[in-house]
């Protein structure tokens, strides 16, 4: 989409009380190159959801990155390099559902809402995230790795 036509979409999404979000995505691999590929990959997936338009991408510098999380450095050989790279995305999103979706599939390292100031939310908006969430938990107790455990009144 050229830089105008980009440009009319975003106003009219504005005018439509769509949220403005801003959202930092982080990756970390052994190579540089999969670094790389991967999260413009994953951008590139997020970017064609329905009910989202990405109005701005920007990739940071690919880095050597020594900071590895405890739980991945124990398992790779020592002295293996990690390279890391963030990239920031500008969007709009139809409604708080949609926001809440992509966040939950995408994962972004941080979330910034730019606008509406306000936002007033109808109930089948509600339902939709709260039975998203509901949904995820459920997911997340079928693997394993959380969500809640309901048993029987102990006697």
């Amino acid at each position: 989409m050229d830089a105008e036509k980009l440009r009319e979409e975003v106003e009219k999404r504005r005018k439509a009380g769509w949220i403005d979000v801003w959202m930092a995505f982080e990756t970390l691999a052994v190579k540089k190159e999969v670094a790389e590929s991967s999260l413009q990959d994953h951008i590139e997936k997020m970017s064609k959801v329905k009910d989202m338009l990405i109005c701005e991408k920007v990739y940071k510098d690919c880095i050597k990155t020594d900071k590895i999380p405890f739980k991945l450095k124990e398992k790779l050989p020592q002295g293996t390099e990690a390279w890391s790279q963030v990239a920031e995305v500008r969007a709009f999103c139809k409604d708080l559902f949609t926001l809440v979706n992509i966040v939950m599939v995408y994962g972004p390292s941080a979330i910034e809402i730019h606008s509406p100031k306000d936002y007033k939310m109808k109930t089948d908006e509600m339902q939709n995230i709260t039975n998203l969430v509901a949904g995820i938990m459920h997911d997340f107790a079928s693997a394993g790795v959380g969500g809640l455990v309901i048993s029987g009144e102990r006697k």
